[in-house]
This record gives structure tokens, sequence and C-alpha cells, in this order.
């Protein structure tokens, strides 16, 4: 969990990462290589991680509860770039990560 947090936190409030994130975003419509960066940093590549974290420690269902531990962080993303009150947004994502496994 605090690795989740701390990506989380790196991803929404590092300026750079966070630029890099929404570049990617964009740029992923418009050229392959962003797709590919974009999948890598941003969605196959975390959640396919996140399975093989839970499949090491024992989760059962470890693709199921990955991609659904790993949509929760994804969804969050975008609440927090839009919200006004971004502490709320990342508690609630803490808060919702916490129930997953």
């Amino acid at each position: 969990m605090e690795y989740s947090k701390s990506m989380f936190s790196y991803w929404t409030e590092n300026d750079f990462a966070s630029s890099f994130r929404k570049m990617l975003t964009l740029e992923q419509f418009r050229n392959e290589e962003m797709q590919a960066l974009y999948q890598q940093y941003l969605v196959s590549g975390p959640a396919e991680y996140v399975k093989d974290m839970f499949e090491s420690i024992g989760v059962v269902e470890a693709d199921k509860k990955a991609t659904m531990f790993y949509s929760v962080m994804f969804f969050y993303y975008s609440l927090y770039d839009g919200a006004k009150d971004k502490k709320r947004i990342k508690e609630q994502f803490e808060k919702s990560i916490s129930g997953l496994i």
C-alpha cells in the first residue's frame, strides 16, 4: 500500500512526473512512440507490476484484483487533476485502495 501511495503522490504532485503523465495522455493519440510510453508508464506496465506483486504475496485472483486496484489508482489521477481540493482526493484515494486487498 505504501508503494501505491508514493506512486500516486509522484504522478500527481511531482511537477515533472505530473506534466509528463498529462503530456503522454494527450500525445498517445498522435504518435505511436508516445502511445507505447503511455502504456509502459501508465497503463499496462503498472497493471502488470501490480498483478505480479499480488501473485508473489499469494493474493487469490491476483489478475482480477490487480485490475480493480490499478483502475482505482488511474481513476483518482483524473479526479486529482481536476480537483480544487486535492488533499481530499488524495485522502479518498488512500481510503479506496486500503480496502481492495
